[in-house]
């Protein structure tokens, strides 16, 4: 497999209930196995400031997957700053991103 970039797309807006990233894959089969040498991670990028964000992984077999697979910490960061979370190894036909937070916004 070679690198590909995985654009789950922006989240506009956060709030205390689940926001979703704009984009959701579809991989074309029932259940992915993420093998190889490199972990698959997802990079998250603040577009404005983001305070309180905490990551959530959805996957499953329907088109708007609500089964979080993986949460990660809440975040705070500035205007252009990055962080990375592992996606698991093994995921469901459809993936997608989203997460809480008190205010901000993100591409991933």
């Amino acid at each position: 497999m070679k690198d590909v970039l995985l654009d789950f797309g922006a989240l506009s807006s956060l709030s205390s209930t689940a926001s979703y990233f704009a984009n959701v894959l579809d991989f074309e089969q029932d259940t992915v196995e993420l093998v190889g040498k490199y972990p698959a991670v997802i990079v998250f990028t603040a577009t404005a400031k983001v305070t309180a964000f905490v990551p959530v992984i959805y996957s499953g077999t329907s088109a708007t997957p609500t089964t979080a697979v993986a949460t990660g910490s809440a975040v705070t960061l500035a205007d252009g700053e990055s962080f990375e979370m592992p996606l698991p190894l093994t995921l469901s036909r459809y993936v997608r991103v989203g997460g809480t937070g008190t205010s901000g916004s993100l591409t991933a």
